[in-house]
């Protein structure tokens, strides 16, 4: 948690004119290669023939949960508050616990309709209450929020 914070904020402040492609390459790199290395050293012979259900997968998850989704998390992270962005976090799990019951027909408990309102509750309430606060006389001059 600590490393995305420090890199979504570290994106917001230094990535501007960059392509997200290009800020994608090295974290993917490096998390590929440590992952090989952590695989070879966990099963010690890394399979190196694959059938196709397997190279699709990665494929897809290549393209559509990695490059895709990052592509526009970087996209959307030079356009809006870094905080703001931030709130996807808590909304994830409930889309896919809805994609969960759409696609695979899996079953939503009370419990989980509750703790999704409580959680959408909560993003709306972030992201609408420091907007609604009234602004107190002299924080901009003081800059520190001290008047």
């Amino acid at each position: 948690m600590i490393a995305a914070s420090v890199g979504s904020v570290a994106t917001k402040r230094w990535m501007h004119g960059y392509h997200p492609m290009a800020s994608l390459q090295v974290p993917f790199v490096t998390g590929a290669l440590a992952t090989w290395l952590l695989a070879l050293l966990i099963e010690g012979r890394v399979p190196l023939h694959f059938s196709a259900t397997t190279w699709g997968s990665i494929v897809y998850l290549a393209a559509a949960g990695s490059v895709t989704a990052f592509t526009l998390f970087f996209f959307v992270i030079q356009h809006l508050d870094v905080t703001t962005v931030s709130y996807q976090t808590f909304i994830i799990p409930i889309i896919a616990v809805l994609l969960g019951w759409l696609v695979l027909g899996e079953t939503i408990s009370m419990r989980v309709v509750v703790g999704a309102a409580m959680i959408l509750a909560g993003v709306s309430l972030a992201v609408v209450a420091p907007r609604s606060r009234p602004r107190r006389p002299g924080l901009e001059a003081a800059g520190n929020g001290h008047p």
